[in-house]
């Protein structure tokens, strides 16, 4: 393949690459768990996984539960589902 064809090919599979990364961080700002999945690999796939499967969870919740949670397990579920505080970059 000639060294043009070849730099402008490399250059449209960036430019995939580029496209498909961007619109993955897209669909996860929005939320759009389902959607992104299909675009993710590796790590950011399994996180997506875990998202989907705790969102499917807590929509299964008994109703009326917050009534008879005790303080302790209000506590320790709150405590569970807490995400750490992301760290600021200086």
């Amino acid at each position: 393949m000639p060294r043009a064809k070849n730099r402008r090919y490399r250059q449209m599979r960036i430019d995939e690459l580029s496209n498909a990364i961007s619109n993955l961080e897209n669909r996860r700002k929005r939320g759009s768990f389902e959607s992104a999945l299909s675009l993710a690999e590796g790590q950011a796939k399994a996180d997506l996984q875990w998202m989907i499967k705790t969102e499917s969870l807590m929509k299964r919740r008994p109703v009326g539960i917050q009534d008879r949670l005790t303080t302790g397990e209000r506590r320790r579920l709150g405590q569970v589902m807490r995400l750490p505080h992301r760290k600021k970059l200086s």
